[in-house]
């Protein structure tokens, strides 16, 4: 029970990173990279609402079950799953935000959700990459041997 608990805690710190860089990401992109060409309202707006939106991604989260596990295999029914609960809490948070708050710029809105979901699945993701790059490296140091379909 430990160990699930500090996994879930850890993919709680690493959603809000994902959150934190999908945004600022975005809005770094559509003001040409630039810190001193984001204006000031959407930077304040941005930091503003970003407790509100990790908070709402917690709990579409753990009611979706984006916490219950890290996948080791990962099918197309899995991801697709995965990213329909990002769009999901997206949805969730952007569309009242939308009427309530100061406005951010459409592009903005539309990179953070293609941010969002390459960082959020990919998070979930990481454990699979990692076990085929290190045994697509394995396999690669292992040259002289012979491989036997049985």
């Amino acid at each position: 029970m430990k160990n699930r608990t500090i996994r879930i805690i850890l993919l709680m710190v690493l959603d809000a990173i994902g959150i934190l860089a999908s945004g600022a990401l975005a809005l770094l992109m559509r003001f040409d990279l630039s810190f001193n060409d984001i204006p000031a309202a959407y930077a304040d707006a941005f930091f503003r609402l970003l407790p509100l939106e990790i908070l709402v991604t917690w709990a579409v989260f753990f009611a979706c079950r984006m916490y219950h596990y890290v996948w080791h295999n990962v099918s197309t029914r899995e991801v697709t799953s995965m990213v329909l609960s990002v769009v999901l809490n997206f949805a969730v948070f952007h569309v009242p935000a939308w009427f309530l708050a100061p406005r951010q710029p459409r592009s903005v809105i539309a990179m953070a959700l293609i941010f969002q979901i390459i960082f959020l699945v990919g998070i979930r993701c990481s454990v699979r990459f990692y076990q085929a790059i290190r045994q697509w490296l394995t396999y690669r140091s292992n040259d002289n041997s012979k491989r036997i379909m049985l």
